[in-house]
């Protein structure tokens, strides 16, 4: 069994990958694409912190305690009709966006990180408390967030190889899974290994951006 503070650093490794995923989620300029895109995410961020933390994961129940908790922020962040006027509203809106994402998902994956620490699972969560929990956590999402979309493609490189971390993690239980005949399609290994064809001169820049938000949008649209 790991230590415990070994798995609360892979914890916020994982946190800070999907923050980054999030923003880009969120920049999506489809009206309600980037919710879905964002609720993916997130979705995918407490399948990884439940697997580091020997929890068993449910989709529905965390998907229906994703919308308890976050409430009002993810229709903020799912007012993509701003972004889908012509001229300033598309930069001001897109903006605002991202770093509600970005905080959103932050203060998502630190509070259930503390529950499943202490031993909780997706059974026994008091979304009351949850909800006090997020709105602090909140706060320090934004700057954290803002520090990021400061930062722009420095974070990028961070981003990608903290995920494939996070990913090295739970391989052996996907491969255990696909050795059982489940199908394995993970849009999030899509994008690393995307990366990896940019970092070998495969594909540029512009290819990579272009594709991965194609992928973000394939997510949102459950596709």
């Amino acid at each position: 069994m790991k230590n415990e503070k070994f798995k609360e650093d892979d914890a916020d490794r994982i946190i800070h990958s999907h923050v980054l995923y999030a923003m880009t989620g969120g920049a999506i300029p489809i009206p309600l694409a980037d919710l879905a895109a964002v609720t993916a995410v997130q979705l995918d961020m407490l399948r990884r912190l439940a697997e580091l933390y020997d929890v068993d994961f449910d989709k529905e129940s965390a998907r229906s305690l994703i919308s308890a908790i976050v409430g009002a922020t993810a229709s903020k962040i799912g007012a993509s009709m701003v972004k889908a006027i012509p001229g300033v509203g598309i930069i001001v809106g897109t903006g605002a966006q991202i770093i509600l994402a970005g905080a959103s998902t932050y203060a998502l994956g630190h509070i259930f990180e503390v529950h499943f620490a202490n031993k909780g699972d997706f059974m026994d969560v008091d979304t009351e408390s949850m909800r006090h929990s997020y709105k602090d956590w909140l706060k320090k999402g934004q700057e954290y967030a803002k520090s990021l979309k400061k930062g722009g493609l420095d974070n990028e490189n961070e981003f990608e190889e903290n995920h494939e971390d996070s990913t090295h993690e739970n391989e052996s239980s996907r491969e255990a899974s696909s050795e059982k005949g489940e199908e394995q399609n993970d849009p999030f290994d899509d994008i690393r290994k995307l990366r990896e064809l940019l970092d070998s001169g495969i594909i540029d820049k512009a290819d990579f951006d272009k594709t991965k938000m194609e992928i973000l949008e394939r997510i949102a649209r459950g596709k």
